[in-house]
């Protein structure tokens, strides 16, 4: 690909990594959004991505909290809700959600025979509908079986720059 990337799906992983400080692949996820964000590439998501990014980063927040030393009364759970919901905010301010009705289930189920994960399959049946330059993902798994061309944050932010992005 020799042009800069119009659209990107991006896994619930790399969403998760761009909101939450303690996950391993925060600095590359956070970049790539605003990497993404000045380049004006549309980025994408999944219906599953946004509920599964509202319940874990409550939870991640909770867990931090503990890791901390702290307790999680119920002002902290309000918090951590707060939280969650600014997550998905976010991703709506900033991206586009992929539609899904029952044709993608149907795809989710065929690509289940050679990625046995039903989230990641509904993540494939996605990309397919949505044809983006890239399929955004850490899940080494997803990667070896996207739909799609798939690639980690961290080598599409080198090739992003290489293309002077």
């Amino acid at each position: 690909m020799s042009a800069l990337p119009a659209m990107l799906l991006l896994d619930t992983n790399v969403w998760l990594d761009a909101f939450i400080e303690s996950r391993p692949g925060h600095k590359e996820a956070k970049e790539l959004l605003g990497t993404a964000s000045r380049m004006k590439t549309e980025l994408l998501y999944t219906p599953v991505s946004l509920k599964d990014v509202e319940y874990i980063s409550a939870a991640s927040f909770k867990r931090d909290v503990r890791d901390q030393g702290g307790t999680v009364d119920e002002a902290c759970a309000v918090v951590a809700r707060q939280f969650a919901w600014s997550c998905v905010q976010n991703m709506r301010r900033i991206a586009t959600v992929v539609g899904a009705d029952e044709s993608d289930m149907w795809m989710a189920e065929k690509y289940h025979a050679i990625h046995p994960d039903f989230e990641d399959d509904l993540i494939l049946a996605a990309a397919k509908r949505c044809n983006p330059d890239y399929l955004v993902t850490r899940d080494k798994r997803l990667l070896e079986h996207a739909v799609v061309p798939a690639i980690t944050p961290a080598r599409l932010l080198v090739l992003l720059r290489e293309l002077g992005g």
